[in-house]
């Protein structure tokens, strides 16, 4: 091959490697950018809970630290870990439950760790808690000021 066609071949490969640096800029930007926005999700999602938020209707929603307690299992060890959320439509429900928290999560515990797993394993058995958990939260804060219970987490080991 002669010198002009090498420095001619050399010279579109310059040009092509030019042309695929300007139009892939923009997708390997993008490329990291979502990179970056995944790296930030998992500490985005340690973040504390939120302070209460209202929801439609004027109802509240508050967002309860989550729970880790030994079940009443005798035959073997088993532990529970449960997040719940409390809705109220009642405008004072978040400042009552947040001065009777201590009370609250106290008797959440006692009723929490009094089930067994045969107790809470079913779809019935976790309705039943839910329900108790709303009169238990309603004797302390005040009657009907909690209307539902969520459950957010609900693991068994």
């Amino acid at each position: 091959m002669s010198r002009q066609i090498k420095r001619m071949i050399g010279r579109m490969v310059i040009g092509v490697g030019l042309v695929a640096l300007g139009l892939g800029g923009p997708v390997f930007s993008e490329a990291v950018e979502e990179k970056k926005e995944a790296a930030a999700a998992p500490a985005e999602a340690a973040k504390p809970a939120s302070p209460p938020s209202p929801v439609k209707g004027g109802q509240t929603i508050v967002d309860l630290d989550p729970f880790l307690v030994n079940l009443a299992d005798t035959a073997e060890t088993r532990f529970a870990k449960i997040t719940i959320k409390l809705e109220s439509r009642a405008p004072d429900f978040s400042q009552s439950l947040n001065d009777h928290l201590h009370q609250v999560r106290d008797s959440l515990l006692l009723l929490l760790s009094s089930k067994r797993y045969s107790d809470i394993r079913t779809v019935e058995g976790k309705l039943e808690l839910r329900d108790n958990i709303i009169e238990r939260v309603n004797a302390i804060v005040g009657e009907g000021k909690a209307t539902a219970a969520y459950f957010t987490d609900f693991v068994i080991q």
